[in-house]
């Protein structure tokens, strides 16, 4: 039986290395510029602290703000950027920056609480250090969701950021023994923990994707949108989770794709004119795995990680039959016939007696 997370021959597949280098990449330059706006709060004089150095909780609080504002803003424009749609980066990091800048503070705070706690008591460095920067981390992963006001993303932000704010805390002291600590091993620890958190973000990310689409034509040909949500706007506008950029035949907002239980359907928007698939033009319908839709002049296929029904206009795949002597058949998922059996000879029905017609009395 065909595991369903495997795409048929000739189906797009989801580009999972291409989506985590350019998160990683993101980090690193958010990890690099994290550590330029963090080293402001910074100073060589104990506590090491600029601002706030006679309120531990509030000083570090701010130095985690500045360096996830770096961190954070990386890694939400990185989608925009890779699109060339740069004025959706810059719309979607406008609108995620205060849950960075505020999710920054509180994980700062808790740090510095869990650590002062934990250092009265003899303990190590490493696990408060590292329990801060998993809260910074998830904590940056949601504000990346909340920039293209996703549920999912936001989930998926919680989850890899966390992972990798984690790792990355857990290395910091490691890294900041090999280098002799101060500004050195900062710097290095920070873009650690920038790369770790684009990486897992965007490993989650491919983990749970169920669906997504793939230029297949015009400017952007191999480019891949995730659909992250339920509901899914196409269109040219700038704002929109899918945008497509130099078709001037495509509207703002062209078609919703919705996904539910019941499998996945496509309506166009705001009278925008029909779109084709797999060759026939419709303004609704559903779609499927391998599905090719023409919106404008540009073609997108359909590629899903979960079988759903052939959508109109598909041949439906017919399962193969059993073998009719018996043995099971290699290419079919479907149990073996049983044997024929030999048919026992039945009898002859016995012979009716003849029987004589009679001839009914007439009246009178």
């Amino acid at each position: 039986m065909t595991d369903q997370t495997e795409l048929p021959v000739g189906h797009s597949e989801l580009k999972t290395n291409r989506l985590t280098l350019t998160l990683a990449l993101a980090g690193l330059v958010g990890g690099l510029l994290g550590f330029g706006l963090g080293e402001i709060q910074m100073t060589d004089r104990w506590p090491g602290i600029r601002f706030f150095s006679e309120n531990l909780k509030v000083g570090t609080a701010v130095w985690f703000a500045l360096v996830l504002l770096g961190i954070g803003t990386a890694l939400v424009a990185a989608q925009g950027l890779s699109e060339r749609n740069f004025s959706k980066a810059g719309y979607t990091v406008l609108r995620a920056l205060p849950a960075i800048v505020v999710g920054g503070f509180i994980s700062g705070f808790i740090a510095q609480a869990v650590y002062s706690s934990m250092r009265e008591g003899g303990g190590s460095d490493v696990v408060p250090r590292a329990i801060g920067w998993m809260i910074a981390g998830g904590l940056g992963g949601v504000a990346l969701g909340i920039g293209f006001r996703s549920k999912k993303r936001i989930q998926n932000g919680l989850m890899g950021g966390a992972a990798g704010g984690l790792v990355g805390g857990l290395l910091f002291d490691w890294i900041g023994d090999l280098t002799g600590g101060s500004r050195p091993s900062r710097l290095i620890a920070i873009v650690v923990i920038g790369v770790l958190m684009g990486a897992l973000i965007a490993l989650v990310d491919t983990l749970r994707t169920e669906m997504w689409l793939t230029v297949s034509s015009g400017e952007m040909t191999g480019r891949q949108f995730i659909l992250y949500d339920e509901s899914t706007i196409v269109g040219c506008a700038r704002n929109v989770p899918v945008t497509i950029l130099a078709d001037r035949t495509v509207a703002e907002h062209h078609i919703r794709i919705d996904r539910t239980g019941a499998g996945t359907s496509f309506e166009c928007m705001h009278n925008a004119p029909p779109i084709i698939v797999n060759g026939n033009q419709t303004t609704s319908g559903r779609l499927a795995n391998g599905d090719v839709i023409k919106i404008g002049n540009t073609e997108l296929q359909i590629g899903e990680r979960k079988t759903s029904a052939p959508s109109p206009g598909q041949t439906p795949t017919t399962p193969t039959a059993p073998s009719s002597t018996g043995r099971p058949d290699i290419y079919s998922d479907q149990p073996a016939s049983p044997p024929p059996q030999p048919q026992r000879p039945t009898a002859a029905p016995p012979r009716q007696r003849p029987t004589i017609q009679m001839k009914p009395k007439e009246d009178g």
